[in-house]
């Protein structure tokens, strides 16, 4: 996660993307509840900036609407539809064909949104799953029986992950070559996900319609009329929205832990409770997510809850702004490798060493990624390669050598009638060619098992305003901000409101460092659906791909124009030492270029608020310790299963069961591009294994390659 930045000419076509890359966008919600609505007061003679956030979103919260009547169904879809888009549950596969409908976008980037374009049917599925519920508890009266069905769903969706994945393979199997190995995996997750897949489209059809009505539909199995195809069609575009969501959580190591159904659909009954005057919803939501050992706050609202070794017992609540720099250390070896090879300035040494961020040398020898292959008839040699492998294990998991942060994103919190939600932006090395991820920041950017830490940091508006006014008044407006290897990046702001930006005055520091975070907040979204930025390996600065560190320092380089870093970081001396002994883990590395090192932006001068966390040992009481995978779910009612699966089977709907071949592609992929990476010079920069299910599937064809 760390950057050259060498200086060359501009690529051709890069005036196009300056372009493409207006000011912020009309309308952006990007400072969370706190934003300033409205629009930033320039001197006369500039153009007004864009408002945070609309007006009619401001307030903390809404009174109880008047009963106007019962609304119709595509009503109801189409309110809470608007409310998820405002929440951050936006079309990004539309954005993305749209701007790919334009045309002159280089290969790369291209190739970044397709993926991504695919890859986020995923918000467009949990938005229309939530708000098909809400129409179903709408037809229902809003009863209480039904919204206590609809808090139940809520809770299942915001606990619900994959079944476990196989722990070994059968004989048979493993004696096949990579293909045939694949073949079986791929076919073991269709049948793992086809079981599930029905139990949710279950609960789900359960929840939408009325118990009685629900009855009358599934007692027969011969004559369907027009009603019973109807109810059909309902059934099978849920089955269709569930399957996308399952087959994220499945095949998606890098997204697939956020719960993205059950955000949704707990955020539109927060907005029914509140916005209807009945917390008896919330309430009952409140108690059933932490009957899972959850809490609601990690999935919706400006708030996460965390455990702490510090105080185990006790949870702590930080509060989510926008803008907020997010750290994580997750135990891989390469997370010891980032954290030491690169160090601050060096007058800032000291203050990143007593904050616990500056990684050890034996840290890089400790922690082997797996087991010592061992030699028949060789106990002695066997029991000592044994030995020290428990040794290198033991001294990486002692917090001496478990400092500071390997990955880094930035928060977003999005608010919508008096609802907000947090999500972490970043561009993460494993998510192939669309790096940039939207994600829940407890559920999967630091979540307790697979990482053992979490950091906030919160920068100092009037320290903000001072570092910005010193650079604009030394640099002016520029139209190219960073440059690469094969062109530059554009300016996201226009010259208007950069000037506009630069008039804000001292006392008004907070209303100036909550339009820079929202101008940087965008600009990485641009990344996803407008620029196609992918992650870049081998710690390199190609144009349209950045590692993590490098995003958070682009984002705010072409969102204002702020250069973020107060000084540059440095190669540790060791690595270049290293280097000039042609050791073959540095001597290619480009150490005369700059680096940008994740911890930098939490012991910069200008933040005014660290804090780490680090998590307690995960442990879960009568089965392996992943957090990631279940070993069964349970549907509310299993003779419905039955009957919705006998009904599909016999209309013209098609059956229950998933689309295998999506599936078994899907698995294909994912399996064929970590094979090619483990192979890839440059892959262990900055990379880490995945979790859940899918690393079960890699670990099963990775230790079959080993063999």
């Amino acid at each position: 996660m760390v950057l050259a930045i060498s200086l060359v000419a501009s690529a051709p076509g890069a005036q196009a993307w300056g372009q493409v890359a207006a000011a912020g966008r009309q309308g952006s919600v990007g400072a969370g509840p706190s934003a300033t609505a409205g629009t930033i007061a320039p001197p006369s003679g500039l153009p007004r900036l864009p408002a945070l956030v609309p007006s009619s979103l401001a307030a903390p919260g809404l009174a109880p609407v008047p009963d106007a009547g019962p609304a119709s169904p595509d009503a109801v879809r189409a309110e809470y539809s608007n409310f998820l888009v405002r929440l951050g549950f936006e079309d990004y596969s539309s954005k993305i064909s749209q701007r790919l409908a334009l045309g002159k976008t280089d290969a790369l980037p291209t190739t970044v949104l397709n993926f991504n374009r695919r890859r986020y049917q995923v918000f467009n599925a949990a938005r229309e799953l939530a708000a098909e519920v809400m129409a179903g508890l709408a037809e229902q009266g809003n009863s209480p029986a039904s919204l206590e069905t609809g808090t139940e769903l809520a809770a299942r969706l915001l606990s619900l992950q994959p079944l476990d994945p196989p722990s070994s393979l059968p004989p048979d199997i493993a004696a096949k070559n990579k293909d045939g190995i694949t073949d079986w995996l791929a076919a073991v997750t269709v049948q793992r996900m086809g079981q599930q897949l029905a139990q949710v489209v279950s609960d789900t059809v359960k929840t939408v319609v009325e118990p009685e009505e629900l009855a009358r539909r599934t007692s027969h199995l011969r004559g369907l009329d027009a009603e019973d195809k109807a109810f059909l069609k309902r059934v099978s575009r849920i089955k269709s929205l569930s399957e996308t969501l399952l087959l994220t959580a499945y095949t998606d190591a890098e997204i697939g832990q956020t719960r993205y159904a059950g955000r949704a659909l707990a955020a539109s009954l927060l907005r029914f409770s509140r916005r209807e005057g009945r917390p008896e919803v919330e309430k009952a939501l409140h108690r059933k997510v932490a009957e899972r050992g959850l809490h609601l706050e990690n999935f919706v609202g400006d708030t996460v809850v965390l455990r702490d070794v510090a105080a185990p017992s006790k949870p702590l609540r930080l509060k989510i702004e926008t803008g907020d720099f997010l750290g994580e250390r997750s135990k891989g070896r390469e997370a010891a490798e980032i954290t030491f090879a690169a160090r601050p300035a060096w007058n800032l040494t000291f203050k990143a060493w007593r904050a616990g961020l500056t990684g050890r040398l034996l840290s890089l020898w400790a922690n082997p990624a797996s087991p010592p292959l061992l030699a028949s008839n060789q106990p002695l040699r066997n029991g000592l390669k044994l030995a020290l492998w428990k040794f290198k294990k033991w001294i990486a998991a002692r917090p001496l050598m478990e400092r500071g942060y390997s990955h880094v994103g930035m928060a977003r919190v999005q608010e919508a009638d008096g609802v907000a939600m947090a999500w972490a932006l970043d561009n993460y090395p494993n998510a192939d060619e669309g790096g940039i991820r939207k994600i829940g920041i407890t559920e999967q950017f630091s979540q307790n098992g697979p990482y053992m830490r979490l950091g906030l940091a919160r920068w100092d508006p009037d320290r903000l305003w001072e570092d910005f006014h010193a650079q604009a008044a030394r640099n002016g407006y520029r139209k190219r901000v960073w440059k690469s290897t094969g062109g530059s990046w554009p300016s996201a702001i226009s010259a208007e409101d950069f000037a506009a930006l630069a008039a804000i005055p001292k006392s008004r520091s907070a209303e100036l460092l909550k339009e820079i975070n929202a101008r940087a907040v965008n600009v990485i979204e641009d990344m996803l659906a407008r620029y196609g930025v992918g992650f870049a390996y081998g710690f390199s600065n190609e144009m349209w791909r950045a590692y993590c560190s490098a995003t958070m320092a682009l984002s705010h380089r072409m969102g204002s124009q702020f250069e973020p870093q107060t000084k540059p970081d440095r190669w540790h001396t060791v690595i270049l030492l290293m280097k000039f002994l042609g050791i073959s883990a540095a001597k290619e590395q480009d150490t005369q270029s700059r680096i940008i090192w994740p911890g930098s932006f939490f012991i910069d001068p200008k933040v005014s608020r660290h804090i780490q966390v680090r998590f307690p040992p995960f442990a879960e009481v009568g089965r392996l310790p992943d957090p990631n995978t279940v070993p069964a779910y349970v549907e509310m009612d299993r003779s419905l299963t039955r009957s919705l699966a006998a009904l599909l089977q016999l209309s013209e709907e098609g059956g229950i069961a998933p689309d295998s071949g999506l599936i078994e592609h899907a698995v294909r992929t994912h399996l064929d591009s970590r094979t090619k990476r483990r192979q890839k010079r440059g892959y262990h920069s900055g990379s880490s294994d995945s979790s859940g299910y899918s690393a079960g599937l890699e670990a099963l064809l990775r230790d079959s390659e080993d063999e």
